[in-house]
């Protein structure tokens, strides 16, 4: 048996390693390597629950057990972030915590579209405050919002963060009840706060809250959707007219413009015409 290293040294098998590269053993050490690596794989495979799920890099506190995140499409009926967490429930996870960059962008790569994450906004108006909670109970204090962000278009709340727009890592901001692509996070459990936010179940109107609340569904939610598209192709169209016309008008000035320097011509050549040649045309009709 090799005795035991002193500190500072290589370990055992360090030095047998370098032994069988000293001996020629190339092929056996790499050989070794590959199991090493192998193993390493297996590992990670092994923390989640089958094939279908995605080991998350590690990042955040170093005391963070590791996960495994899977994608998947809500069923038909189903829609926003509730649901993506009740389907979650059913295989012990959560949606997503994101505790930095490399985490941020592994969901961005893994999943190349729009997807829930965990980050959610209290039940508050005002669109920059509130964001300090996480479906899951993490404490991360990341934040990668687009710079626009967060907003509430249309006078609708948007209490629900996303990642994955135009295939982009910023953060945007959307009615909870939309209908995107889910993200799970195992192991992990929602918590009871998140659950029963009902203003994250409804979308709401700014600035509208108490006994008057007025519940947006998504009925009303798709019509204010098509009368703004509406109103858009209205304004695009006169523009449109706007641009028309002045290019008409300006067509029709320059013709009058050109008609008027011609006529000009024409009166300066009959006023330069002489006498004499008056008189002689006068004489040959005579």
């Amino acid at each position: 048996a090799l005795a035991r290293s002193p500190p500072g040294s290589p370990g055992p098998r360090i030095l047998r390693w370098a032994d069988r590269m000293a001996g020629g053993g190339v092929a056996a050490a790499i050989a070794a390597a590959a199991a090493v690596g192998a193993s390493l794989v297996v590992g990670l495979q092994a923390a989640c629950p089958d094939g279908t799920w995605l080991a998350y890099p590690a990042e955040g506190p170093p005391d963070m057990p590791e996960t495994c995140v899977k994608g998947f499409a809500l069923r038909d009926g189903e829609r926003g972030i509730l649901a993506c967490a009740e389907r979650c429930r059913a295989e012990n996870a959560s949606l997503p915590c994101v505790w930095g960059p490399t985490q941020n962008k592994f969901l961005l790569d893994s999943f190349q579209q729009r997807v829930y994450i965990g980050l959610y906004q209290r039940d508050t108006d005002h669109p920059t405050q509130g964001w300090n909670d996480w479906a899951n109970g993490c404490t991360s204090p990341y934040r990668h919002w687009h710079w626009q962000e967060p907003d509430d278009r249309k006078g609708i709340r948007e209490d629900c963060a996303t990642v994955g727009q135009d295939l982009d890592d910023d953060w945007h901001t959307y009615p909870c009840n939309d209908h995107f692509f889910c993200v799970c996070e195992s192991p992990g459990t929602s918590t009871q706060a998140f659950l029963t936010s009902e203003h994250l179940r409804n979308v709401h109107l700014v600035g509208v809250d108490g006994e008057e609340d007025v519940i947006v569904t998504t009925e009303k939610e798709d019509e204010y959707e098509g009368r703004y598209n509406e109103l858009r192709l209205v304004t695009i169209a006169l523009a449109v007219t706007v641009v028309v016309l002045s290019v008409a008008l300006f067509i029709t000035t320059v013709r009058l413009r050109r008609r008027s320097r011609g006529s000009e011509s024409l009166g300066l050549k009959s006023s330069e015409t002489s006498p004499a040649s008056v008189v002689g045309a006068s004489a040959a009709v005579q």
